[in-house]
C-alpha cells in the first residue's frame, strides 16, 4: 500500500470485537434467503457470523436443495455475503482486508471467496475484485489454482462489449506465491482507487496496476467521479467461469476475517493527487 495512504488516519477500522457494525456492514440474506443466477447457494444471513474476534463467512452442503420460484436451480449450499451498502462507499479512496481465503488444494473446487466492489449505481460497468480464488479441484486447470487468487479491474459487465473492443476488456492477473499458503494463515489484501488509477496490493505490496491512460475511453464510463463503490466480502457456490462444487469439495469452507481499514481520500485528501468530483 502507498506509504502515503499509511501515512493518513482511516475513515474506519474494524477488528469485529464487538460483533458486525450494522450501521456499516449489511448482511444479505438477512431478512430472507436469497440468491444470484449463476452460481449454486443459497444466500443466508446466518452464514456470515462472529467467532474469536473475526469475521466469518461460511458456505455449508445442505441436507436437501433448495430452488426459487421462477428459478429451477437445485442450489445445495447456503453463502454468506456482507457489503458495506448503502452505509459507506467511496469515489476515491484505498482498503487493506487482512483475511484467510478457502483456496486449499483439492477440497476448494468451487469454493468461490471474493473481496471485491461494485459501485452503487448499476448503470456503470466498474467492477474491482483485489482477490477471487475459484477454488481448485486436483487437475482442475482454467482459473483455479491451488492457493492462488485472481486479481482483475473490469470497465464493463456486458461481455460481449468486453471481447471486442480492447478498451473495455477487463484486466486480470494470478497473484504471486506466497510465504505462507492463503488457506491457513492471514494475509492483507489491498486495494487504492482515484481518479487516475487503480492499484490492488497483496501483504502492502503492489501485484497489478491499471490508470486512466490505458484505457482512457472506457475509464469514464466505468469509474466516473461521484459515483461510490462499496466493499463485499463473499463466499459462492461456483460458477461458469470457476468451476462448481464437486463430492470432493468440503462440507463446509470459511472465509476468515480479522481486520478491515478503510480510507476515504474525499474527506481525507491525499497530498500530491488531483481528485475531482
Amino acid at each position: 500500500m502507498k506509504s502515503s495512504v499509511l501515512a493518513l488516519k482511516p475513515v474506519y477500522v474494524d477488528t469485529f470485537r464487538n460483533g458486525i457494525n450494522t450501521k456499516v456492514w449489511n448482511v444479505w440474506g438477512a431478512q430472507h434467503d436469497d440468491y444470484v443466477k449463476y452460481d449454486r447457494g443459497v444466500i443466508r444471513g446466518k452464514q456470515v457470523s462472529v467467532r474469536n474476534n473475526e469475521l466469518v463467512v461460511a458456505m455449508s452442503k445442505r441436507s436437501s436443495p433448495r430452488t426459487f420460484s421462477g428459478d429451477t436451480t437445485q442450489r445445495w449450499w447456503d453463502t454468506g455475503w456482507i457489503s458495506t451498502k448503502p452505509a459507506y462507499g467511496f469515489t476515491y479512496g484505498a482498503y487493506e482486508v487482512e483475511a484467510i481465503l478457502p483456496a486449499a488444494a483439492n477440497i476448494s473446487g468451487g469454493v468461490w471467496s471474493g473481496i471485491w466492489s461494485r459501485p452503487f449505481s448499476g448503470a456503470s460497468g466498474g467492477e474491482i475484485d483485489p482477490a477471487e480464488a475459484f477454488g481448485h479441484i486436483g487437475d482442475q486447470a482454467r482459473e483455479s489454482r491451488a492457493e492462488g487468487f485472481t486479481s482483475s479491474i473490469h470497465f464493463t459487465q456486458n461481455r460481449a462489449l468486453a471481447k471486442s473492443n480492447l478498451q473495455y476488456k477487463h484486466s486480470g492477473k494470478h497473484s504471486p506465491k506466497t510465504d505462507t499458503p492463503l488457506s491457513t494463515h492471514f494475509h492483507t489484501y489491498g486495494m487504492f482507487k482515484s481518479d487516475q488509477e487503480i492499484i490492488i496490493y497483496l501483504d502492502r505490496k503492489e501485484i497489478h496496476r491499471i490508470t486512466r491512460a490505458d484505457r482512457p475511453k472506457a475509464w469514464g464510463a466505468a469509474y466516473p467521479a461521484r459515483t461510490p463503490f462499496d466493499l463485499r466480502i463473499c463466499l459462492q457456490a461456483g460458477g461458469n467461469w470457476g468451476g462448481y462444487p464437486t463430492s470432493r469439495t468440503a462440507q463446509r469452507s470459511e472465509l476468515r476475517v480479522r481486520k478491515v481499514t478503510m480510507w476515504n481520500f474525499e474527506t481525507t485528501p491525499l497530498a500530491g493527487v488531483a481528485y475531482r468530483g
